[in-house]
């Protein structure tokens, strides 16, 4: 298809979560670097892939910008919907959130094995109790999955990308697996050395799922890749598994800035899907900047306990967050090119 006619458009999120102007009872961690997440990645998609600035939506909860276009659940879902509706085979979107995640317990989903739904939470999420860690008000993966995998038309290129907590599956869609070009939809459990909270409210294991390890990338074998145009080209790029933590420094998510960093490299704007989760996965492991963020979690979760972000009391340094790769393409996704 010639690359004149492909519409590029791109909704992009990133909450603060700013003391005084969520509801009062939220009691969710302020998250200060968000909106430069949300003003990095509009960068990368104008200068670097393409997109027009015109196409691309954001929603921040910033001071300046009018209520009525904040990131609240309503609007979120509204602008998924309006993403996905006016695409056409051919096209690309892009949803990028950066902002708290967690988990809930699932009230539909049998095919979540620890009975744990990931979710995202909005601007006007509520915590309601602290303690077993129940929320008001946010947005499902079921949903998230309903919008972007069951709404979208075959040949439509739809990159997802998910900068906060629990995201691993936030699009329910099946991990790229060591050992084998294919993945079940219900991965095989198999115990993480970090703790989570799924093992304390008892869980079995779907969230601690181990995915494609760097190391064994090179070992796995695909298939040739389908007619793009016949079927839904759906991945998702999660900051870290379901089970995990993964954290922000003040210049921004530190998965989402080796997000960014690494395709503004010149010439590596379109590296193979392996490739780029191979980068992903090492950079928290060898940054000094990720031991900073993580040790100043650390020392927040002294004084408040009941934040998404919650890190293990027996967290240690190289227990880092494992970047996730999700995708409907699970036998040729590895070797084909990544572009946005």
């Amino acid at each position: 298809m010639p690359a004149s006619t492909i519409a590029k458009k791109a909704l992009l999120v990133g909450i603060q979560y700013k003391a005084g102007a969520c509801p009062a009872n939220h009691d969710l961690g302020e998250l200060v670097s968000t909106h430069n997440d949300v003003a990095r990645f509009t960068k990368l998609l104008t200068k670097i892939y393409g997109y027009n600035a015109k196409d691309i939506t954001t929603l921040i909860d910033a001071d300046d910008v009018p209520r009525k276009f904040w990131p609240t659940k309503d609007n979120i879902e509204m602008a998924m919907r309006n993403l996905v509706g006016g695409s056409r085979r051919g096209d690309h979107i892009v949803f990028m959130y950066s902002g708290h995640g967690d988990q809930a317990v699932s009230i539909k989903d049998e095919m979540e094995e620890d009975g744990m739904d990931e979710i995202l939470l909005p601007v006007d999420c509520k915590l309601v109790d602290p303690e077993t860690r129940e929320y008001a008000n946010f947005i499902r993966d079921d949903t998230i999955r309903e919008i972007f995998v069951d709404g979208i038309e075959k040949g439509v290129l739809c990159n997802l990308i998910f900068d906060c907590c629990h995201s691993g599956t936030a699009c329910d869609l099946p991990n790229v697996e060591p050992g084998s070009p294919t993945s079940p939809t219900l991965s095989p459990i198999v115990p993480s050395p970090t703790t989570t909270r799924a093992c304390h409210l008892g869980a079995r294991g779907f969230a601690q799922m181990e995915t494609l390890h760097h190391e064994h990338a090179n070992a796995i074998s695909g298939t040739p890749a389908d007619d793009r145009t016949l079927v839904k080209q759906v991945t998702s790029w999660s900051a870290c598994r379901d089970g995990e933590s993964t954290y922000c420094t003040k210049d921004g998510g530190i998965f989402i800035n080796a997000f960014i960093n690494t395709l503004r490299e010149p010439g590596n704007q379109h590296p193979t899907h392996r490739k780029l989760l191979q980068v992903l996965r090492r950079v928290p492991k060898n940054t000094k900047r990720f031991v900073d963020a993580a040790a100043r979690n650390r020392k927040y979760m002294a004084r408040r306990d009941s934040l998404p972000f919650a890190v293990p009391v027996d967290f240690q340094v190289d227990e880092v967050p494992r970047p996730q790769l999700g995708s409907l393409q699970l036998k040729s996704i590895l070797h084909e090119r990544f572009t946005l």
